[in-house]
């Protein structure tokens, strides 16, 4: 059982929930809540033979004469959904027929044409509905750019059809209140979105991934479901199994072209030798950097059997991964990294394959390297181990806009990506719906109109009304008259002068505070952002957001924050778009240098302090690794975190904390090596508190310490103590100030 309504009001139309943020939630009144929401887009898996999706599946477009269909990923068996699309090369709707279907819906026809399917035909010369190969004409059809709106009343097996704000029908379509709907024999189990589309027609999909055009119905919310596992990459069968020395690194390459789904969260399928077993010391993922066998970043490990770094794979028994927090984006490249390290030889599995491979014989295990040396040249024609690449929760997530809340005296439209200065002779501005204070991130700004403009950055607080953005110390920005750069009231010489077409490119590195800007394609004042070097500003702090100001009534642009496709290519290591899911990764660690164990601990409570200063970033949902330590494996029967206490003792909880749990039990055991990973945690770290991590020892136990770092705590008392608030009796350990217990927290995107 799961929550589809707070309060009367749609889950899908939440952003919080009594304060607290919707991903932060599990339960409601001991009831299930998804926190990760998967949207309806198009499915690479499930269409017809002539139908391409692109676009992160957002779009989908057809050839040829025949009529075929594509089913979005999401299904829905009950509820009230609402959802829009926009042709694209219909031929006056001629080429387009959209509605909804069932999973028995023919693929190789239109929707409409059976008993599975309904669908609206919007030829302008005769548009028509139709239902099991019969039509019903009517008078509103459709063409190129049309908002097409569909709301779907599963519960009362009807559908309405509408365009551009307003529902077809005479009287009007009115699905808020189930009256005058196109059908209302809807009869199937459960439903999908669809289209249809011949010649080359296309169609883009919103089903709630970004702001939709117009308002859905009351009572109506986002076509979304429960996030799923969808195949990006497979490979089956062909598999040729050999014998190669006994340590080998192989380094996979994987194209866009190779990849069918992006998503956020990955885990690898492993091809089985069909006879031996082989054993792989490390697996890893990471972003190819450009067409060299190195990563752009430092390669995310690939785990097994519930954190393990290395894997044991039996004959005949392909081994999937653990669940791995690394987002995929089907348009770029990526290297896959195994290290197999046997005794006098090594049994895989290799097949031919487009992708090709880099191979090294060597003991050095490179798994972990982002720059490793000495490997072959790319062997185009084979690829070796992986044999399934799956996405979960593969939701286009919601990029930003122009916030119409925060803004000053302009307009706003087009899906509040469009900017016009409505007050002549004063500057002002609009901030953007979303700020970072980590990553690297890249968007464009096309100037349509005016002379007197900047666009750039500022935190939440800066004004915007009658002055520049820039004018603030928070400020940093790139204006259109003079070419210059602007911060704190201050310009200085910078790059071009920049008018209506030019396409401003922005690159805000938030790891080391730094921007650039770029004018049709070429960064100003050569700067270089990949490579990190000739930044506009550098020291930025903070959270900041994408900004824009004018000065004149005719200032005006559009900005692209990756909802489509950009005039130019991001900059390498920086993200495509500014999005709303957070970026994943190791806020805290990874320390993997636990040398040294303390024996004892037996019925004792031990509460571990992490200062704020060793915490590099906020989130809501995240996981802990518990630390491995050679001299033997350590077990703990209960596990908290939270945060300290304003006042009071520095190991007091300020009464939010929750329990942590392993394999959901509250108890671990942690093995000699790999460490342990805790079960995902609905928590609200902030990293400007210190973190509080307590655990209760029932019997004798040897955790790990690692004796470098400063500011640390580390208190124990006697007896359960693990969960309570306002803590007493305890007494400082004897290797206070020094690390133990934790060799990373990491956060999961948002």
């Amino acid at each position: 059982m799961s929550v589809s309504k707070i309060m009367g009001i749609s889950t899908g139309s939440l952003s919080k929930f009594m304060g607290i943020a919707k991903a932060s939630i599990q339960k409601i009144g001991g009831i299930f809540y998804p926190s990760n929401i998967a949207y309806g887009i198009w499915n690479p898996n499930d269409k017809g033979t002539n139908i391409t999706v692109s676009n992160k599946n957002l779009s989908a477009s057809g050839s040829g004469a025949a009529w075929y269909t594509v089913r979005t990923t999401t299904s829905r068996t009950s509820g009230k959904y609402y959802c829009e699309m926009i042709p694209s090369n219909s031929n006056n709707g001629e080429y387009c027929i959209f509605g909804i279907a069932g999973s028995d819906a023919s693929l190789s026809t239109y929707v409409g044409n059976n008993n599975y399917s309904w669908g609206w035909w919007g030829k302008g010369s005769g548009p028509r509905y139709y239902h099991n190969g019969s039509e019903t004409i009517i008078t509103s059809s459709f063409t190129n750019n049309d908002v097409i709106m569909i709301a779907l009343d599963i519960d009362n097996d009807k559908i309405w059809f509408g365009k551009n704000g307003t529902w077809n029908g005479s009287p009007a379509g009115d699905p808020a209140n189930g009256l005058y709907a196109a059908y209302s024999d809807l009869d199937l189990a459960s439903y999908y979105f669809a289209a249809s589309m011949q010649s080359n027609a296309g169609v883009t999909i919103n089903c709630g991934q970004i702001p939709f055009s117009y308002t859905p119905p009351s009572g109506f919310s986002a076509f979304s479901g429960p996030p799923s596992w969808f195949t990006s990459y497979n490979q089956p069968s062909a598999w040729t199994y050999g014998t190669n020395v006994a340590s080998m690194n192989f380094r996979m390459l994987f194209a866009g072209s190779n990849l069918t789904m992006s998503g956020s969260k990955i885990r690898l399928t492993i091809a089985a030798h069909n006879t031996q077993s082989q054993t792989l010391a490390g697996v890893s993922i990471g972003e190819r950097d450009g067409s060299t066998i190195n990563m752009i970043s430092t390669p995310t490990r690939v785990t097994f059997d519930g954190g393990s770094s290395s894997v044991t794979i039996s004959a005949g028994v392909d081994k999937v991964s653990d669940e791995i927090d690394f987002e995929i984006d089907e348009t770029k490249s990526y290297l896959i990294h195994v290290h197999q390290n046997e005794g006098s030889s090594g049994d895989y599995a290799y097949r031919s394959a487009t992708n090709g491979r880099y191979y090294k014989n060597t003991t050095d295990n490179d798994t972990m390297v982002q720059s490793p040396s000495g490997y072959s040249s790319q062997i185009s024609e084979y690829t070796s181990y992986i044999q399934k690449i799956e996405i979960y929760s593969i939701v286009p997530t919601s990029y930003a806009t122009w916030n119409p809340s925060d803004k000053s005296l302009v307009t706003l439209s087009n899906k509040n990506l469009t900017v016009v200065n409505a007050h002549n002779g004063y500057y002002n501005g609009v901030r953007a719906t979303i700020g970072k204070e980590t990553g690297k991130w890249y968007w464009e700004f096309t100037c349509t109109g005016g002379s007197d403009q900047h666009v750039g950055v500022v935190t939440s607080n800066a004004a915007l009304e009658d002055q520049g953005f820039w004018v603030s110390a928070t400020g940093y920005g790139y204006g259109s008259y003079y070419g210059k750069k602007y911060n704190n009231n201050t310009s200085a010489a910078y790059g071009d002068t920049w008018t209506t077409g030019d396409v401003i490119g922005i690159a805000l590195d938030m790891y080391n505070g730094k921007i650039w800007f770029s004018k049709n394609g070429v960064w100003q004042a050569s700067g270089d952002p990949a490579a990190g070097t000739n930044a506009a500003y550098t020291g930025l702090t903070g959270t900041l957001y994408p900004v824009w100001d004018g000065n004149g009534t005719t200032d005006a642009g559009t900005v692209n924050f990756g909802a489509t496709a950009f005039s130019y290519v991001a900059p390498s290591g920086f993200k495509s778009g500014l999005m709303s899911s957070t970026e994943g990764g190791y806020i805290y660690g990874p320390f993997t240098s636990f040398n040294t164990v303390n024996s004892g601990w037996a019925t004792t409570t031990a509460r571990y302090i992490i200062p704020t200063a060793d915490i590099l970033k906020s989130g809501t949902r995240g996981k802990i690794k518990l630390a491995s330590v050679a001299g033997g494996a350590w077990s703990f029967q209960k596990c908290y975190i939270g945060h300290a206490a304003a006042s009071g003792d520095n190991y007091d909880f300020d009464g939010n904390q929750v329990q942590v749990l392993f394999g959901g039990a509250a108890n671990g055991t942690v093995p000699t090596s790999g460490g342990l990973t805790s079960d995902e945690i609905a928590f609200n770290i902030d990293k400007s508190k210190n973190l509080i991590i307590s655990f209760y020892f029932s019997g004798s136990t040897s955790p790990p310490r690692y004796s470098a770092g400063t500011g640390y705590g580390l208190y124990y008392k006697a007896g359960d103590d693990a969960s309570t608030t306002d803590a007493t009796g305890y007494s400082p350990s004897g290797y206070n100030g020094q690390q133990h217990f934790v060799e990373a927290i990491i956060i999961l995107p948002v």
